[in-house]
């Protein structure tokens, strides 16, 4: 079977999608696909609308059984060809909003929410990170299959040795935000103010580490899992998100986490030890921390990541392409022709 992946690139110079997603396609060429990538430069004037011609183009000189996009907007280019099936895959904001600093969508994304919800009714098959982002479509075939976890990097590793060759102190407790903290939606405040509140009422010392310690510094992926080893517990504050992957990361390398309830965390979790669910407040958060810092310990979560590693997702997916791989454009594309000709509302997404 031949697969051609649909994303986007941060820069002009990136020529791959981001480290889970290139992980996703390693494991479908693995299984046996075919797969080639068409990538969306981010930082180019009209991406998207750009990208629906050159897409149609490059399809008429290539073949291929089946196209898979990655969030709503490539979904929109995606569902613009007739040359052969189309996939969607919906990760979070493409379907639940952006956040603003106080946790409410704003206006521009609640628009495009509703672009790519009549969007899903276009495509051939639509895949849902969580059961979550599935409700909010108006479709009831959609599939849910959560990002794969590539537990052969995220594993256990011994934390003195982590410890050592990142230069922290073996003595020190360490909290991970394996995110953005100027990105809204990860709500960093909250995680900010935990750890914050701990320190005043500690005697040791807790500092709270993150993957982007300054725009330009950011943790190369395949360094996370030292950082996983290292650390004492992985902390999740977000307003809202679809299928978080680092929760699946820590469980692989046995990382507790202490977690809001977004996405499929708590179906993830389960009844995973060092593990909780907690409200998106400073002291709920503290206390969740406290838990499993005092003393440190390791979680027993290898075994749910497993269930999610990147040979079982790429299984699910392939059965997802074979069942419209060979299939005429859809009924629902027929009937929902627009939404592959929207060149005006697409090139509109850069102005955001």
């Amino acid at each position: 079977m031949k697969l051609l992946v649909i994303g986007g690139s941060r820069t002009l110079d990136e020529s791959g999608f981001d480290p889970w997603l290139q992980s996703q396609i390693a494991s479908l060429r693995e299984a046996g696909l075919t797969v080639d990538s068409f990538v969306i430069h981010r930082a180019e004037r009209g991406k998207y609308a750009r990208a629906i011609p050159r897409l149609r183009a490059y399809l008429a000189q290539h073949e291929y059984d089946v196209v898979h996009a990655h969030y709503g907007y490539a979904g929109i280019v995606a569902a613009a060809q007739s040359r052969c099936p189309s996939v969607v895959t919906f990760h979070g904001d493409d379907l639940l909003g952006t956040p603003d600093a106080h946790g409410h969508a704003t206006a521009w994304s609640r628009l495009w929410v509703q672009i790519h919800r009549r969007m899903a009714r276009s495509v051939d098959a639509v895949i849902a990170v969580s059961r979550e982002m599935a409700d909010v479509l108006d479709r009831a075939d959609v599939h849910v299959i959560p990002c794969g976890v590539d537990t052969s990097l995220f594993v256990p590793r011994d934390r003195d040795a982590a410890r050592a060759r990142l230069g922290w102190d073996p003595a020190k407790r360490y909290v991970f935000f394996a995110a953005n903290p100027t990105f809204p939606r990860k709500c960093f405040p909250v995680a900010r103010a935990a750890v914050d509140q701990l320190n005043r009422s500690c005697h040791d010392p807790i500092e709270l580490v993150c993957t982007h310690s300054q725009p330009e510094a950011v943790v190369p992926y395949d360094e996370v899992p030292w950082y996983m080893a290292a650390a004492d517990a992985l902390v999740v504050t977000a307003y809202w998100e679809g299928g978080p992957v680092v929760v699946k990361e820590a469980l692989a390398c046995n990382l507790p986490i202490v977690s809001v309830d977004v996405g499929d965390v708590r179906e993830m979790i389960g009844d995973t030890a060092d593990c909780s669910i907690v409200a998106r407040d400073a002291a709920a958060v503290a206390v969740g921390l406290q838990a499993v810092l005092d003393p440190p310990r390791r979680s027993n979560g290898r075994a749910r990541a497993e269930l999610v590693a990147l040979p079982r997702i790429a299984e699910r997916l392939v059965a997802v392409y074979e069942s419209v791989a060979g299939q005429p454009k859809s009924a629902a594309a027929q009937r929902h022709p627009a939404i592959s000709d929207q060149p005006s509302a697409i090139s509109a997404e850069e102005h955001r």
